[in-house]
């Protein structure tokens, strides 16, 4: 688990590519930190796949920024 604010998190999706995609999630007991993973590992897919609901996206630099920021936010 990587708990880090929405700043830190867009500059992480900046360089991420679709092969390497950054996998967000809902961090329980967090206010301002999401729980930011490499989204292509198979932890992380298992974690998509058979999570508890807390899963918010998975980004990469091609997405747009605004949508990403808007959903980021959201799921604070």
């Amino acid at each position: 688990m990587s708990l880090a604010t929405t700043e830190i998190i867009m500059g992480r999706i900046k360089v991420a590519t679709r092969e390497s995609p950054i996998s967000v999630f809902k961090a329980h007991g967090e206010i301002e930190r999401l729980d930011c993973v490499f989204g292509s590992t198979a932890a992380t897919q298992h974690r998509i796949k058979y999570g508890s609901g807390n899963y918010v996206g998975s980004f990469t630099r091609e997405d747009c920024k605004k949508e990403v920021l808007r959903t980021l936010k959201a799921a604070l």
